[in-house]
């Protein structure tokens, strides 16, 4: 194999990722995008409680469902980090 770099990734993910968490206890959840350091998808989640990180398996049902409802959701944010008024009525 010539040309190739011969050693380990470097993949935030190591061993066995969860197929479920439960979401009423994730704080946040992160995506990594395969790149050079790491040839696979990633999602890191937060725990709120204990703030433990925790690897979600992109392929299990779980991690397939994030991954398509973060890709069809439009990137928007209030630059003042404000939410809107709430209106009341018609």
């Amino acid at each position: 194999m010539s040309g190739q770099i011969q050693g380990t990734e470097r993949c935030i993910c190591t061993g066995n990722p969860r197929e479920h968490v439960y979401l009423k206890r994730v704080k946040t959840i992160e995506t990594f995008p395969a790149s050079t350091f790491c040839s696979k998808i990633e999602i890191l989640v937060t725990l709120k409680k204990t703030g433990k990180k925790l690897c979600l398996d992109p392929l299990g049902r779980q991690g397939k469902m994030f991954l398509n409802h973060k890709r069809t959701q439009p990137q928007v944010k209030n630059p003042k980090g404000k939410r809107g008024k709430k209106k009341w009525g018609n």
